[in-house]
């Protein structure tokens, strides 16, 4: 069974605005704004794992394709400068300048439920950060005075869009324990591969299939944001809260109904779903790009 946590924003946190209008949405909920000691506002460094890391490409490829500098190796600390990080890689840093944040995006049972929050604790001042992200509303209640939500937006050019012919589905996760299933759905299933090759498998690909590794309902905020930018309905299973993504924007699931929903979905065709994707889309890539998601957690404005 699944945990229910409380999903009420915690005192005197407001919970998330509609999310269009995002220049007055109080979206960065936990930790004053990184800013210098004379208020300039930082430049950004992605620190990337010199050994490659299949299913964080894309991130950092978002990185990139939004302007920031993506470093690799041992990166020198500066004053004026933040350095952010993923959770399964700590970099090596000469000197004590500038902020470290680590990004997670994770799943909460792989630090073991019960002690989740103990977990994120130990690793922040293990580390030494400044700062830990995390990018579903619902896991950051759980550790919110600890860390800063920040969603996960999107580029136009991290998928290209999809013409949904070749495929029915596409669900880019490895299929071992509640996934196995996938493997023996009676229609045409995309392979499982990784940028570059992804590209052109997701511009074939009809709809994203979306279950979760465990029976926690976390959604999946790299994979979402792939699917939101190449204009791809989003077949997922139930999600705690999948903000900023809304209950048109997916076809949501419990576990139980995935395989009779899956069929259905397809049933009704690509083209019944396309405009909810399409204004997905809209929201992802423009008021929700990965750029100024992060830009205004850092606090320029």
């Amino acid at each position: 069974m699944s945990r229910r946590y409380n999903l009420e924003p915690p005192e005197g946190i407001e919970p998330p605005s509609p999310r269009y209008g995002l220049g007055i949405m109080p979206l960065y909920y936990g930790g004053e704004k990184l800013q210098d000691k004379k208020d300039h506002v930082m430049k950004v460094i992605f620190a990337k794992p010199s050994q490659d890391i299949p299913s964080y490409r894309d991130f950092f490829r978002l990185a990139e394709l939004s302007g920031f500098e993506v470093r690799e190796g041992t990166i020198e600390r500066k004053e004026n400068e933040v350095y952010i990080c993923i959770f399964h890689y700590n970099p090596d840093f000469i000197g004590q300048k500038g902020k470290v944040i680590t990004w997670f995006l994770e799943r909460v049972s792989c630090c073991g439920d019960d002690h989740f929050y103990e977990f994120i604790k130990r690793i922040k001042e293990d580390r030494k950060l400044d700062e830990i992200w995390v990018s579903d509303l619902s896991m950051w209640k759980l550790i919110n005075n600890i860390s800063r939500f920040v969603p996960i937006g999107s580029h136009e050019k991290i998928s290209p869009l999809s013409t949904g012919r070749t495929y029915d589905i596409a669900d880019m996760c490895f299929r071992y324990g509640r996934r196995n299933f996938i493997s023996n759905l009676k229609c045409k299933i995309a392979p499982l591969c990784f940028y570059p090759e992804r590209d052109q498998i997701l511009s074939q690909s009809a709809f994203m299939l979306n279950v979760h590794q465990d029976e926690d309902h976390y959604f999946e905020p790299l994979r979402f944001c792939l699917a939101a930018a190449a204009g791809i309905p989003i077949i997922t299973e139930t999600c705690f809260n999948p903000f900023p993504y809304e209950g048109k924007d997916l076809i949501q699931s419990e576990y139980k109904n995935i395989c009779p929903t899956i069929y259905r979905v397809i049933s009704e065709g690509y083209d019944l779903h396309k405009k909810n994707a399409n204004e997905m889309r809209k929201m992802i890539l423009s008021n929700y790009c990965f750029r100024d998601c992060v830009i205004r957690a850092i606090g320029d404005k």
